[in-house]
């Protein structure tokens, strides 16, 4: 995966921030209640781009590419999307190459966890005390908000939502962009 970083102009000194926005395939079509809002992400990118220099990777497998595609086509500094583009294998092989990856909860979070790899988590509906970073570590920060109707996911359910994901979409770019300025 170097060689495919390397091509598209980033460097061993680049701050290398990967957006993983998808919430896997096994959440057919309740993925929606885990994604952040795809403009959110571009925002967040384009922010992270500007004032921190930094250069993004979009990850996810097959199932993710609309909502990579989405981020892409916002972006004015485009990102190197890798979505849908790699085999198991070569997606850890990315996310080893980033400082800091950005995702919601699931398995490209605890891909960076066990990789070492510094990460800033997005919890709604899930429960971020069982499903979150395991060991619990400075490398790896939570953003959810406090709200009494999360986390609702339990017993592999996700029940309808009243809020309109109001848990996830709560979560502000500046939240976000905070946290990452600090572990930079």
């Amino acid at each position: 995966m170097k060689h495919v970083f390397e091509a598209a102009g980033f460097s061993e000194n680049d701050f290398i921030v990967g957006i993983a926005p998808g919430a896997g395939a096994s959440w057919g079509k309740d993925a929606k209640f885990k994604h952040w809002p795809a403009i959110k992400y571009a925002q967040l990118a384009e922010k992270l781009s500007l004032d921190l220099g930094a250069k993004i990777v979009i990850l996810g497998d097959s199932s993710d590419m609309p909502i990579g595609e989405m981020i892409f086509g916002m972006m004015k500094n485009k990102p190197l999307d890798l979505t849908g583009k790699t085999s198991l294998g070569d997606f850890a092989a990315a996310i080893k190459n980033l400082n800091i990856l950005v995702t919601n909860d699931g398995g490209p979070l605890h891909v960076a966890v066990a990789l070492g790899i510094n990460t800033v988590s997005l919890f709604g509906p899930v429960d971020d005390l069982t499903y979150g970073p395991y060991p619990a570590s400075s490398k790896h920060v939570v953003i959810k908000k406090d709200l009494a109707c999360r986390p609702c996911y339990k017993n592999f359910r996700m029940p309808l939502c009243q809020f309109d994901r109001e848990c996830i979409k709560s979560i502000e770019v500046d939240d976000v962009f905070t946290m990452i300025r600090r572990m930079k």
